[in-house]
């Protein structure tokens, strides 16, 4: 739809962190479903947002060295 295509995430690489209340997995399939994403295991350069859930963790270092946007516990 062109609501998610105009969407800041749309087609963007995403990298999770951290503790939820859904599963990781639930997560992962529910960017890829509704905005095209890509989901990576490690934080690089190439890494558009970082989703942090409690205790994220080294990642968010990382991210923060990186410049790369955190998204805290909600999609």
């Amino acid at each position: 739809t062109p609501e998610v295509m105009n969407s800041e995430y749309f087609q963007k690489s995403f990298c999770i962190t951290g503790t939820f209340d859904i599963s990781r997995d639930k997560i992962r399939e529910l960017l890829i479903k509704k905005y095209d994403a890509k989901v990576t295991n490690s934080v690089n350069k190439t890494t558009d947002y970082l989703i942090v859930g409690a205790n994220g963790g080294s990642k968010i270092d990382k991210a923060n060295e990186l410049g790369i946007k955190l998204i805290y516990d909600k999609i």
